[in-house]
């Protein structure tokens, strides 16, 4: 009787531990990120816009779709300013607006050191800016999209607008993001 019982008890235990591995799990972490770019040119006032006008695309993931998507975790963001900039201009009140988070500025004064420069800014050695944007990846994470404007201004060092200025602006954010295939 005894062996019996442990015979039953054995074969559960061995029933068990084989159809608890037999479970799929098809989730994965993928390397990503959101890839915004901005073209803007300045008014007679100096004032830029991107005014929501630029492309938002998963960087390696083009087939992704809003459903794939399970899980996120934010790890930072690169914010890159260049154009038809020059010597002795500055960007002044630099916002990031993102609908549903708030506005955020960036800067109040960036100056230009010379022709065409590539200005690079990380959140890595910026707490504010780095918690402003994960609050946005967050909003586009729960959403499934996200309205972002980046505006200023262009002067000169003395402050007088300048007119027609062609702005690039684009934000790099890096994700971690858990798809379901």
């Amino acid at each position: 009787m005894k062996k019996n019982i442990f015979i039953a008890i054995l074969f559960s235990i061995v029933t068990l531990v084989s159809f608890s591995s037999c479970e799929s799990d098809d989730d994965y972490i993928v390397r990503s990120g959101l890839y915004c770019d901005f073209l803007a040119t300045s008014n007679n006032k100096g004032f830029f816009s991107s005014n929501g006008g630029g492309s938002y695309s998963f960087r390696d993931l083009p087939d992704l779709g809003y459903g794939d998507i399970i899980g996120m975790e934010y790890r930072g963001t690169s914010l890159t300013i260049t154009g038809d900039i020059r010597e002795g201009d500055v960007i002044r009140d630099l916002y990031i607006s993102v609908q549903g988070v708030g506005e955020f500025l960036y800067a109040s004064d960036i100056k230009v050191y010379e022709d065409f420069e590539k200005i690079i800014f990380n959140t890595s050695n910026d707490p504010e800016f780095y918690n402003f944007m994960n609050d946005a990846m967050y909003k586009f994470y729960r959403d499934g999209r996200i309205n972002i404007v980046v505006d200023g201004y262009v002067t000169n060092r003395q402050g007088t607008s300048i007119s027609n200025v062609e702005m690039e602006i684009y934000l790099d954010s890096s994700l971690d993001v858990t798809i379901r295939r």
